[in-house]
């Protein structure tokens, strides 16, 4: 999979980031997410948007 902005091949764990309002993937390189001040989260395949809390989402 490749960053939306820049076209960098992104890892896994990039792969996996989410827009905090959205909650859709970003499909951007952590790179790009910190320049462009969009806020972002990462599930694990245990956790689901429903089971973070908003103060879980904000310390990311």
């Amino acid at each position: 999979m490749r960053c939306f902005a820049c076209n960098c091949e992104l890892t896994d764990y990039e792969a996996t980031l989410r827009g905090t309002i959205s909650g859709q993937f970003l499909d951007m390189c952590g790179e790009c997410i910190k320049e462009s001040d969009i806020s972002a989260v990462s599930f694990s395949k245990t956790e689901s948007a429903s089971s973070l809390s908003k103060e879980d989402i904000e310390d990311y």
